[in-house]
């Protein structure tokens, strides 16, 4: 039987993908990964179309046919990262044009692969304005929310919500520091201190929601057919950015069976078939929708519920099996395909979480990429 072939779609240093990648090899699969990023100063794109047929190749090896992918994982990527050689004068101009067809060749290839997920059904699902709107729609309870770069309607809402408001950017934010580290943009609290309140605010479009204090997260993860639900139990319950709060435990969680399938049926209404939906838990046992990632980490979860095969589950999606296949994140993680190709491609340095929570020897103290109003 020959192998399926599997495509991965992301940057370099990417270890979620590093894993699934070798995962899927050990399982029998041809994988094969792609980092359009490295267009145009090191990667040839080549479109042919004729009568009869049109083909699309990258000039590295395993690439030469996009079409021939069975399987494909739009990972991670990010378009205006692309460095064109020219000089600045032109670099403007040498990048809208990369950019403008880049983008678009992924209406032309993998018309019979499988999407996780598809490009245009993601691009919606990352706008979070759309998130709130279709969750309501599906009857799950959502936070008062204002988006806005109006500062009296903003300090309207925040002194309805008596100051208790989380401020949060539109689309995720990084910002490389003197060290060669990076550092994400989280949300925070909106206070009436900020200096020069109105020309900050009004500058561009914020996300304001109210401030739900709840000590506990509760991340579904929906990979096909396939539901997973854990519980998050922080040390503290008034921080907003998860990624300062210290964990106690993540545990399995019961889902009532009408968020489930309200989970289901936001899923389907964006289009997605892998997404990590956040929840808050209120004290009242309350589930309070923040949003969904159609592109979230979930390996480290599998640290915490090892009974919980995320990793298995996910390689069943893109091999297209009914059941996991017999694989464990640490044996993957122990691998010397991982290891060696680790090495060869290693993760660019955070100053807000390990790798992903999956290179430390104990579980992470950090959701990697969960908060209340996350960005």
């Amino acid at each position: 039987m020959t192998p399926r072939r599997i495509l991965i779609c992301t940057h370099s240093g990417d270890v979620h993908a590093l894993a699934v990648r070798a995962a899927c090899r050990a399982a029998g699969a041809d994988v094969m990964s792609w980092n359009p990023r490295n267009f145009p100063t090191r990667q040839r794109i080549s479109l042919e179309i004729s009568q009869s047929n049109m083909r699309l190749a990258v000039n590295t090896p395993g690439l030469e046919s996009l079409d021939e992918f069975e399987a494909i994982w739009l990972r991670r990527i990010d378009w205006n990262r692309l460095r064109p050689m020219q000089e600045p004068a032109q670099s403007t101009l040498a990048r809208r044009h990369c950019t403008f067809f880049a983008d678009r060749v992924f209406d032309l290839f993998g018309q019979k692969a499988l999407w996780v997920n598809r490009k245009e059904c993601a691009a919606r699902a990352e706008f979070k304005p759309k998130q709130l709107e279709m969750a309501s729609r599906v009857s799950l309870g959502i936070p008062e929310t204002l988006i806005s770069n109006d500062p009296e309607k903003i300090l309207e809402f925040a002194q309805k919500q008596s100051w208790k408001v989380v401020a949060k950017p539109l689309i995720g934010e990084f910002l490389r520091e003197n060290d060669g580290s990076v550092r994400s943009i989280h949300a925070g609290r909106f206070e009436s201190t900020i200096p020069c309140i109105e020309g900050a605010i009004s500058r561009i479009p914020y996300i304001y929601q109210e401030f739900i204090r709840a000590a506990s997260e509760i991340r579904v993860t929906i990979l096909g057919n396939t539901v997973f639900a854990a519980r998050i139990d922080f040390a503290e319950n008034d921080v907003v950015d998860a990624h300062r709060r210290r964990i106690q435990s993540v545990t399995n969680f019961a889902l009532p069976h009408s968020i489930q399938a309200a989970c289901s049926q936001l899923m389907k209404s964006l289009g997605l078939i892998f997404g990590c939906i956040d929840f808050l838990l209120t004290d009242d046992e309350q589930m309070i929708f923040l949003e969904i990632k159609q592109a979230g980490q979930f390996l480290w979860l599998e640290r915490h519920i090892p009974e919980h095969a995320y990793l298995g589950s996910f390689c069943a999606l893109l091999l297209g099996l009914e059941n996991p296949p017999d694989i464990h994140l640490e044996e993957v993680l122990d691998s010397s395909e991982f290891c060696e190709t680790l090495r060869a491609d290693p993760p660019v340095p955070t100053t807000y979480l390990d790798t992903y929570g999956l290179m430390s020897s104990s579980p992470g103290a950090s959701p990697g990429d969960s908060t209340h109003g996350a960005a």
